[in-house]
This record gives structure tokens, sequence and C-alpha cells, in this order.
């Protein structure tokens, strides 16, 4: 199997960035650059509570976490 045929096998949550920034303008750039500069789709989310139930769903390749979220 090509690289190309793994990829269309693979689910779309295997493609996505999950970004976690309670910051607006570092979820924004993050999600802007992602998006403009390669081929994974990226979700940002602002609050922490928010991710505990979005992240077993959307099961994302990566997550870049803020680690000084509020409430977490």
């Amino acid at each position: 199997m090509s690289h190309a045929e793994a990829e269309m096998a693979s689910p779309m949550s295997a493609r996505t960035i999950l970004i976690v920034d309670d910051d607006r303008d570092v979820g924004e750039i993050l999600q802007k650059v992602i998006l403009e500069q390669t081929d994974y789709r990226a979700m940002w989310i602002a609050e922490s509570d928010l991710v505990l139930f979005a992240a077993p769903h959307l099961r994302p390749a990566l997550i870049l976490l803020d680690y000084k979220l509020p409430a977490m």
C-alpha cells in the first residue's frame, strides 16, 4: 500500500491537530499556520473543560496544549 493509499484509508481524525489555548491570538495564529502550511486539519479549543470531552471523539494525531490553562 502506498503512502497516499494509507492516508486515504486512515480516519480523518488521524490528520487533525488539536490546539488547546485560552489565548485567542495564539489559538488563531496556530490554527492559521497549520491550515496554510500543512495537510492537517486544525481545531482550536479555548476552554479546558471542553477538551476533556472533545479529544476522545476527535482522536487527534497531535495535541498542542497550553500547560498553564485555568481550571486544569
